[in-house]
């Protein structure tokens, strides 16, 4: 009876990691998508008091898990001396960081214990960022007036209503249906999966952004170079000045002239200042508000994962970010080699480099940097070590 009920409680943790990834593109709701996320969590607290789980916990690899939570927890933390640090702001931040941990380690069981676990979030999360991607791209083309702001971009539908957030989750799940075509599937499979990457890859070409095409050629480099057996580094070259040029074509000369850098360099340098002048090594605290009002523009983030964990949390935070990600692929290094492997290669590159040009602070309820960030973590927390002789 002990083991059914576990195991029961392992299949909810499963489907509830599944459906926080699948109905983010789906759902116009934040609460609704976030309510998946207290499951997961509320399903592995009640698991941990059986010892299969535990053991299977205890499994996987300590290091990683363990920069993980040094990571967050100290990110939580910071909330106390925040401009407006309080008890309530450590207790919403410590909520953040349960609902990511247990997200992560949520991720990494499932794709231990499941065989078909990965392959099949990976169809159904291509399915519905590709139906996304159909509505947007019809809306964009029949209804021009759904768009909220006067620039000719194409906006995603619900919580991808931001052409960088819906370009960045587009991109994402590009990813996942190359790595699946690496796969081998049947051919029926195959003609459906192009189809999904022509209307993703359409969307992300009329966003107008920029940032996605860098990280999607290193990543779309990185799967042709890994699922070739020789000539590794020309393929990844191939693929990435392909994947380059298309992003070019579709900035083109004047939007890459008069957008130049998207002020990134003010931002960064702003921020950084910021940060130096109140405290470089502990940082603002992940409760104070990233907002910088100029003249001419309002900008509501520091525009970079790393300058964001450096702001929030100085040279601890980033010093632990940076420890996290040297862990982790010295783990992925070390990993038997498989088809997951390489899919955990792939995303993590992709969130790493997309994360040095866009995003925010790291410890908050479910949204796009989840898939830039922790799912690329927990997907390498589902990896089994490979012993060499």
């Amino acid at each position: 009876m002990t083991e059914r009920f576990s195991a029961a409680l392992l299949y909810v943790i499963a489907i509830g990691v599944g459906l926080s990834v699948v109905l983010f593109f789906l759902l116009e709701n934040g609460r609704a998508n976030a309510f998946t996320t207290y499951i997961v969590a509320l399903a592995l607290l009640v698991a941990l008091f059986f010892p299969s789980v535990r053991v299977e916990i205890l499994a996987l690899p300590r290091s990683v898990v363990l920069a993980l939570v040094a990571l967050l927890e100290y990110m939580a933390l910071s909330a106390i001396w925040s401009e407006k640090g309080s008890i309530a702001s450590l207790i919403q931040h410590q909520g953040y960081a349960a609902l990511i941990l247990f997200f992560v380690l949520g991720f990494g069981i499932s794709a231990r214990r499941y065989e078909q676990f990965l392959p099949g979030l990976a169809y159904l999360t291509v399915c519905a960022a590709g139906v996304s991607a159909a509505y947007s791209l019809y809306l964009h083309f029949t209804l021009p007036q759904y768009q909220p702001l006067p620039e000719p971009r194409l906006y995603g539908l619900g919580r991808l209503s931001n052409p960088v957030i819906s370009a960045a989750s587009y991109g994402f799940s590009c990813l996942l249906a190359i790595w699946l075509l690496s796969i081998k599937p049947a051919y029926s499979y195959r003609f459906i999966l192009l189809l999904f990457i022509f209307l993703l890859g359409l969307s992300i070409f009329l966003s107008g952004t920029r940032t996605v095409w860098l990280a999607l050629a290193v990543g779309a480099g990185t799967a042709m170079a890994l699922g070739s057996d020789r000539n590794r580094i020309l393929c990844f070259f191939l693929v990435f000045g392909s994947v380059g040029l298309i992003g070019l074509l579709s900035i083109g000369w004047e939007g890459l002239v008069t957008r130049g850098l998207s002020f990134r360099p003010e931002i960064w340098s702003e921020f950084v200042s910021r940060t130096l002048t109140v405290n470089p090594f502990l940082g603002v605290g992940s409760g104070t508000k990233a907002h910088w009002v100029t003249p001419v523009l309002t900008f509501q983030h520091p525009h970079s994962v790393f300058v964001s964990v450096f702001y929030f949390g100085g040279l601890v935070g980033l010093g632990l970010l940076l420890l996290l990600l040297v862990i982790t692929i010295l783990w992925l290094a070390s990993a038997e080699d498989s088809g997951e492997r390489n899919l955990a290669i792939m995303l993590l590159s992709y969130g790493v480099i997309f994360g040095l040009f866009d995003g925010d602070n790291i410890l908050n309820k479910i949204d796009y940097l989840w898939w830039l960030v922790w799912l690329p973590i927990g997907l390498c927390l589902g990896l089994r070590y490979q012993s060499r002789s």
